[in-house]
């Protein structure tokens, strides 16, 4: 049986397929963003020639197609959701807009705020109360919601987010408006704050629920098409879709949660680097995905993956758990420009896959890092994507020339430099803060180079960091991809249970536990897992009673008593001296939230191992001149194949590997072996000083 899995990202589409025998082929596409299935077509004839069968045997056999990438945040970061209206409580229409008063720039007074993604006169207040309780004060006026239908079908809204207030502790107002709507504007998508995000907090809430209203109808019309490409070709295989929280759903399942896939494509590489951490016992990873657009940045720490209950995307709250990515914009197409002051920047505009980096010769004019490490010798024109994109040195040559060189007064070959080195002090200062902010040191930690470009910049970050390891993947410029063959289903829910620890009533409390507890377990049945490999995990989110933010505790030994209820405390106040470098026992603290985890326990089995370590050394197959050091001279080098490399091989430094989709430099100071996964292991040689 074969098993597929896609990343459609901006710049490219990266393709991982097992067949019989494990035998692993990766693909790396151009992204066609107007053609997404011929894109797919594309790969699966591919795919077919790699495996010597024909594609008809490719779809008779294909047991699991794993779809995951960027086309809801990409249709975010260019405002092109669905025409969207938001009806609320009377009185609270403008909260979308007043946010909250903590911002990002605080102290810029001139920064502008993203725009609200429902316009005003689209966001109507009805006439209806519950309190804080549940419990209902004032109905639905049913009239004035008659009077909202009209306005909405007149503007030709396509989609409705509904938040009303407390509707977290009673939905039924929510629920009755749904239920109207449905009938008086069938075809139009309805989302219910209820359930995207039944928790407290009114903007988060419903920033939540538009975000899910906005992108929604856009990812279930791609994954509906999707699913009739797989029908019409007889494909009776799974169809899946990556989720921001590191795990599977069924494609059906996206059609009214949409948001729930805004950052699917990297979390597939965080769920990979889990899965790589438990093979090569490393249990403290920070892992770097570069690719053509962004740059992003996550940890795995005891093995385990970094999930935040909440977290902002292009400005907007999103009240959902996800693996915690922060990304920047640096990528290989990332454009460099000088500003009027004089000042070279990089990013986060990007030259994105059409026109693409100068070098690309599709048109673009506008120099990338791409460009740059081109002109450092750093990648080979002949070999860029395997040789199926030849790269122009000379429109590099005249894009940088014209926009950084002359304008800074600088040779090509300086400013070459320059533009890598401001991306590479980028990327050191995004992994600076998502370690050190968490109380971590990152000389602690083992970095994960994995995206096509990654590796290019490995080096320089980790010896501005004090890391000592780095580890390149087999498969790292697809290896998003390959994370969402090792992912598993998985299904969250989470509900405002606000109480304080000290009034809490154990027997309510576990009853409302279980009831998620079966929930979770409905939601798995329907996606097929076993009982046998069901998992949960509960997380309460708490604070002290005076906080404004919450952190999440697992509770491990659950039970009626008062002993539970000490190990909570416990374990709240050990956590937030962790994280904070304090605590305060003898302060009352509350509980905001539950959460549980309902997830498919896979046993992770790797793509690739070799049971015997070859001890030759490889041969280099030539040699060029490449800039591998901060002076901006150029030595010539041996060029080794990676595609020949195989366990056991051990490559000294300073010295470049280059496979299909990636490059991977190898310092002055530095070997590279390779391990039973065919990893490529990097760290520092005690013996050279190096540079």
């Amino acid at each position: 049986m074969y098993r597929i899995a896609v990343d459609v990202g901006g710049t490219f589409a990266d393709f991982m397929a097992t067949g019989p025998g494990g035998k692993v082929l990766n693909l790396k596409l151009p992204a066609d963003n107007e053609n997404p299935l011929e894109l797919i077509n594309r790969a699966m004839i591919e795919l077919a020639g790699g495996f010597n069968i024909p594609v008809k045997e490719l779809i008779a056999n294909l047991n699991s197609f794993i779809y995951g990438g960027t086309t809801a945040v990409n249709a975010l970061i260019e405002k092109k959701g669905v025409r969207t209206a938001l009806i609320t409580t009377e009185g609270f229409r403008d909260a979308l807009e007043m946010r909250r008063s903590k911002r990002k720039e605080q102290w810029d007074f001139f920064a502008p705020a993203p725009p609200p993604l429902v316009p005003r006169r689209l966001r109507f207040g009805l006439r209806e109360r519950m309190d804080y309780r549940g419990a209902p004060l004032i109905p639905v006026n049913r009239r004035q919601l008659e009077n909202i239908a009209c306005r909405l079908d007149e503007e030709g809204v396509e989609a409705v987010a509904v938040c009303l207030l407390f509707s977290f502790k009673n939905p039924a107002h929510e629920k009755e408006v749904e239920e109207y709507l449905r009938d008086r504007l069938p075809g139009v998508f309805i989302s219910l704050s209820a359930d995207v995000s039944p928790r407290i907090r009114e903007y988060e809430r419903t920033s939540t629920t538009v975000l899910n209203a906005c992108l929604s109808p856009l990812l279930a019309n791609s994954l509906r098409a999707m699913e009739n490409f797989f029908l019409e070709r007889d494909i009776t295989g799974r169809v899946w879709l990556m989720q921001n929280n590191g795990g599977l759903t069924g494609m059906g399942s996206a059609d009214n949660f949409g948001v729930t896939g805004l950052l699917s494509g990297p979390a597939g590489g965080v769920r990979g680097a889990q899965a790589l951490a438990e093979l090569t016992g490393h249990p403290d990873l920070v892992i770097v995905d570069m690719g053509g657009t962004s740059f992003d940045v996550s940890l795995v720490k005891e093995y385990q993956t970094q999930i935040c209950p909440e977290s902002e995307v292009e400005g907007y709250h999103l009240n959902l758990p996800m693996l915690d990515i922060r990304s920047i914009g640096a990528g290989g197409g990332s454009i460099a420009r000088v500003d009027p002051g004089g000042m070279l920047k990089v990013g986060p505009r990007s030259a994105g896959a059409n026109p693409g980096p100068a070098c690309y010769n599709r048109g673009g004019e506008e120099p990338t890092v791409t460009d740059a490490a081109l002109l450092l010798g750093l990648l080979n024109p002949a070999n860029f994507l395997g040789g199926r994109m030849p790269l122009n040195c000379h429109l590099a040559y005249r894009a940088v020339e014209e926009k950084v060189a002359g304008p800074l007064g600088i040779s090509v070959e300086e400013a070459a430099l320059a533009i890598f080195r401001v991306a590479a002090a980028m990327m050191m200062d995004a992994v600076h803060l998502n370690t050190v902010r968490r109380g971590y040191n990152p000389e602690d930690f083992t970095l994960l180079a994995c995206g096509g470009a990654s590796p290019l910049f490995a080096g320089e970050i980790t010896a501005g960091l004090g890391i000592s390891k780095i580890i390149i993947p087999a498969h790292s410029s697809v290896f998003c991809a390959e994370g969402m063959l090792y992912a598993g289903a998985r299904y969250d829910l989470s509900l405002s249970y606000p109480v304080d620890l000290d009034n809490l009533d154990p027997g309510e409390f576990e009853a409302v536990i279980d009831d998620l507890l079966a929930r979770g377990r409905a939601k798995l049945v329907k996606l097929k897992v076993p009982a046998h490999s069901q998992a949960f995990r509960v997380f309460l989110e708490m604070k002290y009673t005076d906080q404004h933010h919450e952190i999440p505790v697992e509770y491990k030994n659950r039970g009626h008593n008062v002993r539970s209820l000490h190990e909570i405390r416990k374990s709240f106040d050990s956590l937030h001296q962790k994280l904070y470098g304090y605590s305060q026992p003898e302060n009352p603290c509350r509980i905001v939230n539950i959460r549980v985890e309902a997830y498919e326990d896979k046993e992770t089995i790797p793509l690739l191992v070799e049971e015997k370590l070859n001890s030759l050394s490889p041969k280099p197959k030539g040699e060029r001149a490449v800039c591998l050091n901060w002076t901006g001279e150029f030595e010539r080098l041996p060029i080794y194949d990676g595609e020949q490399i195989v366990p056991g091989h051990l490559i000294r430094g300073p010295a470049i590997i280059e496979k299909a989709f990636t490059t991977i430099p190898v310092r002055g100071n530095e070997e590279a072996v390779v391990d039973y996964y065919y990893n490529l292991v990097i760290t520092r040689r005690e013996d050279n000083n190096g540079e």
